[in-house]
């Protein structure tokens, strides 16, 4: 599951240019594992139970900086795969309806 970027466009930024609460933040976002709903729903979040060890782990100093911008990243996410489940429920139905 990811962000995709369409070939035209290139980053904006590139992680170095981040905040070191940033980077950590997204780091945080791609090791910890999603959870994913069984029955149908998909994507719901990630599982934040082993966040305070890996924090302390890394030794990150702001780690409440650290958590506001990690849900930033769950939220944003959240959006972008509430859209695209949306958007693949509205192709579903508009194909059955063809049919």
């Amino acid at each position: 599951m990811g962000w995709e970027m369409p070939e035209s466009q290139e980053p904006l930024l590139s992680p170095i240019d981040l905040t070191e609460s940033s980077q950590y933040a997204i780091y945080f976002f791609n090791a910890l594992p999603d959870i994913v709903d069984g029955m149908g729903a998909g994507w719901v979040g990630k599982d934040t139970a082993t966040l305070e060890y890996i924090m302390t782990l890394y030794e990150v100093e702001d780690q409440q900086r650290v958590f506001e911008l990690l849900l930033l990243c769950i939220d944003e996410y959240r959006k972008f795969y509430a859209k695209k489940r949306e958007a693949a429920v509205r192709e579903t139905k508009t194909a059955g309806k063809r049919r």
